[in-house]
C-alpha cells in the first residue's frame, strides 16, 4: 500500500475562518477522525500538495501530530472557487483500530483478452471499485485476469468478485469492461457482406434443370 508521511498541527477551532487564515499562513485546514476521535489539523501547503498529486483514491497518509501518528486516507477534499482551485480543506479517514472502512480502490485487468485475438478491443467502463474491508488489510487494487473473455463478452462485478479476499460494494450487474469488435472489423465484414451481395446480383441466373415433359 503505497504511503506518505505528513507532518501536521493542531488547529484552533476558535478561529472565525479557518480556511483564510490557513491560506493566508500557506497552510490547509483539515481534520482527521474515525468513530472514536476527531481532531482539526492543519497541513504545509506545497508539501501536502505535491504529495495528494501522486496519490490515489486509497493512498495511506501517516499523519504525524505532535509525535502521534496516524494512518488515514483522503475521504473529501474541498477547493477554492477561484481560477487556481487550491485545496482549501482536507477531511481524513483514520483507518487505525478500525473493524470496517469503505475505500474507492483501482481496479486492473490482467491478460490479454481472447477477443483480441480476432479483432476485437476492450471497453473499459469502470477504472475504480468501492470495496468493504478491514482498515489494516486496505488493497493496493483489485486485479482481475481477462485472458479467457472473447468477443462480445463482458465482465461484471459477479465475475470480479470471486476469489477476492475483500467484499465488492455495488450492483452485481456492474460492468468493467467489455471486449467488443474494432470499428475496421466492423467495417470490413460489412463491406465484405455488402461485396457479397454485389456478386450474386451480377451472377447470370442459373437455368433451371427442370424441362418440359
Amino acid at each position: 500500500m503505497s504511503k506518505f508521511k505528513v507532518i501536521a498541527e493542531k488547529r484552533e477551532i476558535s478561529v472565525r475562518n479557518p480556511f483564510k487564515k490557513s491560506k493566508k499562513e500557506n497552510y490547509i485546514a483539515a481534520v482527521v477522525y474515525n468513530s472514536r476521535f476527531n481532531e482539526s489539523i492543519r497541513l504545509k501547503r506545497d508539501e501536502f500538495q505535491q504529495m495528494f498529486n501522486q496519490s490515489k483514491s486509497n493512498t495511506i497518509f501517516e499523519i504525524d501530530l505532535n509525535g502521534e501518528k496516524k494512518r488515514a486516507f483522503v475521504k473529501d477534499i474541498a477547493f477554492s472557487l477561484d481560477r487556481r482551485a487550491d485545496i482549501i480543506h482536507v477531511d481524513f479517514y483514520c483507518v487505525d483500530d478500525q473493524p470496517k472502512v469503505r475505500i474507492l480502490v483501482p481496479f486492473i485487468a490482467k491478460g490479454t483478452a481472447k477477443g483480441l485475438r480476432v479483432g476485437g478491443h476492450v471497453e473499459n467502463y469502470e477504472r475504480s471499485v468501492w470495496v468493504d474491508c478491514e482498515g489494516s488489510k486496505i488493497p493496493e487494487s483489485i486485479e482481475h485476469d481477462i485472458s479467457d473473455l472473447d468477443l462480445g463478452q463482458r465482465l461484471y462485478l459477479r465475475d470480479v468478485q470471486k476469489g477476492q479476499k475483500v467484499k465488492l460494494v455495488g450492483a452485481d450487474d456492474l460492468c468493467f469492461l467489455g471486449v467488443v469488435a474494432s470499428r475496421k472489423a466492423v467495417s470490413e465484414a460489412a463491406s465484405g457482406g455488402a461485396s457479397t451481395e454485389a456478386t450474386a446480383a451480377s451472377a447470370p441466373a442459373t437455368p433451371s434443370s427442370g424441362g418440359k415433359s
